[in-house]
């Protein structure tokens, strides 16, 4: 006999690890700190890259004015100039970073402590089903000694 409680239990649990397979089953072996960092981490390094894109993109587009207008005092008021607006830009998308995947964990983990409970629940049920099963029985299918009176060896 089918029970429905049972079905229904794994159905959920089916469904959720199908549609959330690659994100947040991947985000629950993550503690909320050293998710927000690794993600934060690689933000930064995605920021400098489009930064410095960005830099030599302009410096190309743009390459006789610059030089024509350019004297060697100026390269270092030049590449502070650069730096500080690369600090900018880097701090800009950090916290913009730190807030999205703090967010991002937060809403995943409400998804994932109810997988966690349906799997808790189903995990009782099979056990107590096991346990209706083996009600007569003593020892377990592992290891089991059992001892047969009528033979003799």
């Amino acid at each position: 006999m089918i029970d429905e409680q049972k079905v229904r239990l794994m159905t959920k649990i089916a469904v959720f690890e199908e549609k959330e397979e690659n994100s947040e089953l991947i985000m629950s072996k993550y503690f909320l700190k050293d998710y927000v960092k690794f993600h934060c981490l690689t933000t930064l390094l995605s920021s400098t890259f489009c930064y410095w894109i960005i830099v030599a993109a302009y410096v190309f587009i743009n390459f006789d004015n610059i030089l024509s207008e350019l004297k060697l005092e100026d390269y270092f008021d030049v590449i502070a100039q650069l730096m500080k607006w690369y600090v900018i830009f880097c701090g800009v998308f950090f916290i913009i970073g730190f807030i999205v995947y703090t967010i991002r964990f937060m809403v995943a983990r409400k998804d994932i402590l109810a997988y966690n409970k349906n799997l808790t629940r189903l995990y009782n049920y099979l056990d107590d089903e096991e346990m209706r099963d083996n009600r007569g029985t003593v020892g377990n299918s592992f290891g089991d000694d059992t001892y047969d009176m009528g033979e003799d060896k």
